[in-house]
């Protein structure tokens, strides 16, 4: 799971600043992951974080639950 910005800033989702799960075969992960990141450089105004997901690799389906993202500012 990553994020991208939108509104007075934006930023696309990027591989880079997400977290994630690499499972080999066909194992099932059922557990929780979380990653804390400061963003600088944001423009003042209205900014929308929205939750962005992906699946590399072999076909099926991935499923995801219990998603949170929490954003606070920080002057």
């Amino acid at each position: 799971m990553g994020y991208a910005v939108s509104g007075a800033t934006t930023l696309a989702a990027s591989d880079t600043t997400a977290t994630s799960v690499v499972m080999p075969g066909a194992n099932v992960y059922k557990g929780r992951q979380s990653r804390t990141a400061m963003i600088t450089g944001l423009t003042a105004g209205s900014n929308v974080f929205t939750a962005k997901y992906k699946r590399i690799g072999a076909s099926g389906t991935a499923t995801f639950s219990d998603r949170d993202i929490t954003v606070v500012g920080i002057p």
